[in-house]
C-alpha cells in the first residue's frame, strides 16, 4: 500500500498543535544503500544441509530360554500352575467355574458355587506327573446352568492331591515366608488318601503355631515333605497363619496324637 506523503502536512501533533512537516518524495534515496545488497543473493543462499542424525541401534532382548518337560519338572510344572489358579479364584469369592485340559486325560471341570468337580480320572489314580496343556476361569451365577451333573465329586479331595503334587516340595506362592501355620479344623479324611506322618503333622499343627522347619522337626520329616503338607491345608482353606505368632515353647503331644496312635494299634489288629 502507498501512502501519500503530502496529506500529512495538513495533521497536526497532537501537542503542539504543529503542522507535520512534509517527507521528501525522495525520502528512500536519504538511506545509503548496501553496496554488497542483493536481492537475488538472498534468494541464492544456500540452505544448511540435513544432517542425518545416526539411528540408535536396536539391541535384541533375550528370550527366556524355554523349560524342557524331563525328569522330575512336570510334576511341579502342571499342577502348580492348576495350584495357583485355583487359589486365584478362591481368593476372589465368587461364582466362577475352571476348565482344566491335561495331557492324556479328559478335562478337570470344577465348580466353585457347590464345591465339586467332575473328571472322568478317578482321584485313585491321580496323575502326579500331568502335564497341564490349558486352563479357562468363566465367572457364573447361582442362576446359571450347571456345568456337569451334580451332587459332582467333593473339591476338598482334588485340592488336597494338588497341593501335595505342587511347587515340588518349596514353598506356595501365596505363602509368606516368614509365617508359622495351625490347622483350623481337621479335614474329612474320607475324601482324600493320606499317610499316618501326614496324619501326625496334622495333629501338631492342631495345638500350636509353627513354621514349616519347626514343623518338619517335630514331626521328624524333611522339611519339603511338611511344605507339601501346608501348601495342601493352605489351598484347602483350612490353614491359619501368622508372622506375629511367637515361637512355639516345648510341644506335648497332644490329644489327636494319642487318638493317632489308637487308631495306628487299630488297623494294626484288623490287618490294614
Amino acid at each position: 500500500m502507498t501512502m501519500d506523503w503530502n496529506h500529512l502536512h495538513e495533521e497536526s501533533t497532537p501537542d503542539t498543535g504543529e503542522p507535520v512537516a512534509p517527507m521528501p518524495s525522495n525520502a528512500a534515496a536519504s538511506f545509503p544503500a548496501d553496496p554488497d545488497f542483493s536481492p537475488a543473493a538472498v534468494q541464492d543462499l544456500p540452505s544448511a544441509p540435513v544432517q542425518e542424525l545416526p539411528s540408535a541401534p536396536v539391541q535384541e532382548q533375550p528370550t527366556a530360554p524355554v523349560q524342557e518337560l524331563v525328569g522330575e519338572e512336570p510334576t511341579a510344572l502342571g499342577w502348580t500352575q492348576a495350584a495357583i489358579a485355583v487359589n486365584s479364584v478362591l481368593q476372589l469369592s465368587i461364582p466362577m467355574f475352571l476348565k482344566m485340559e491335561l495331557d492324556a486325560h479328559g478335562p478337570l471341570l470344577i465348580d466353585f458355587r457347590y464345591h465339586a468337580f467332575a473328571w472322568s480320572t478317578p482321584l485313585s489314580d491321580f496323575p502326579a506327573n500331568a502335564i497341564l496343556m490349558g486352563l479357562e476361569t468363566e465367572p457364573t451365577d447361582l442362576e446359571a446352568a450347571l456345568l456337569f451333573d451334580m451332587p459332582g465329586q467333593n473339591l476338598d479331595g482334588l485340592l488336597w492331591l494338588i497341593g501335595i503334587n505342587s511347587f515340588d516340595g518349596q514353598r506356595a506362592t501365596w505363602l509368606a515366608p516368614d509365617a508359622r501355620y495351625k490347622l483350623t479344623r481337621w479335614p474329612n479324611l474320607t475324601q482324600h488318601a493320606h499317610t499316618m506322618r501326614q496324619m501326625h503333622m496334622m495333629a501338631i499343627l492342631g495345638n500350636a503355631y509353627l513354621s514349616t522347619a519347626e514343623l518338619a522337626a517335630m514331626a521328624g520329616v524333611v522339611e519339603s515333605e511338611a511344605q507339601r503338607l501346608i501348601n495342601a491345608l493352605s489351598l484347602m482353606r483350612i490353614l491359619e497363619h501368622s508372622v506375629d505368632a511367637p515361637e512355639p515353647a516345648v510341644v506335648v503331644e497332644p490329644e489327636a496324637t494319642k487318638r493317632e496312635s489308637l487308631f495306628t494299634r487299630l488297623r494294626a489288629k484288623l490287618g490294614r
